[in-house]
């Protein structure tokens, strides 16, 4: 009977002992992967933020000033042209000679006078549409004129864009770029003028 309860108390302090073995290998196995887990949350901490890449919209934009010479048409004076991202529309001083219709389409023939190259000059379009322009000192008066498609040399950029043919002889500068002819294509450094020599080609 002895020999029995020194067994069962024998095969009692193994079985406690391998139980406690066994506690002790699953707390190191709990504790291995916390601080697994610990170093890892460490490196996402230490790990460089991804670098966050801004589309740069101005891309490919020339920058001019706002008072640029520019090649209108054929011509072959460059006039001195204000760049004016207030304006919707470019204009053109210019003198109306006479309007006509042919198989439906309007023209209309104009003189453009850029007094500094001591020259008249006499250019016949189509008209595109009509606008109603304010007189300059006018409270509410307006004056009818045609608009027309006019090509630009501004630098090395040709642009093909509407005008208005305007009564522009009170203005210093005979030529107005307006947002038609800026938009997408050129930005305006108010600090500086006459930054582009036009250089288009044919």
């Amino acid at each position: 009977m002895k020999n029995i309860r020194k067994k069962a108390t024998f095969l009692g302090t193994v079985l406690l002992m391998l139980v406690v073995s066994a506690c002790a290998i699953n707390d190191q196995n709990i504790n291995a992967a916390k601080k697994s887990d610990s170093q890892a949350n460490v490196s996402q901490l230490k790990k460089a933020p991804e670098k966050i890449i801004v589309k740069n919209t101005y891309e490919g934009q020339m920058v001019v000033g706002w008072v640029e010479r520019v090649s209108v048409g054929d011509l072959s004076y460059k006039p001195k042209a204000k760049i004016d991202s207030g304006a919707t529309t470019s204009s053109i001083n210019a003198d109306i000679i006479r309007t006509f219709e042919t198989d439906g389409k309007e023209f209309v023939v104009f003189r453009v006078d850029f007094e500094e190259d001591g020259g008249e000059h006499v250019i016949e379009a189509p008209i595109t549409r009509w606008v109603r322009i304010k007189r300059k000192g006018g409270d509410d008066e307006y004056i009818r004129r045609p608009v027309i498609e006019m090509t630009f040399c501004i630098g090395n950029k040709k642009i093909k864009e509407e005008v208005n043919l305007a009564d522009r002889g009170q203005f210093i500068y005979p030529v107005l770029i307006g947002r038609n002819v800026l938009d997408g294509r050129m930005l305006i450094d108010s600090s500086k003028t006459f930054t582009k020599t036009p250089s288009c080609s044919n």
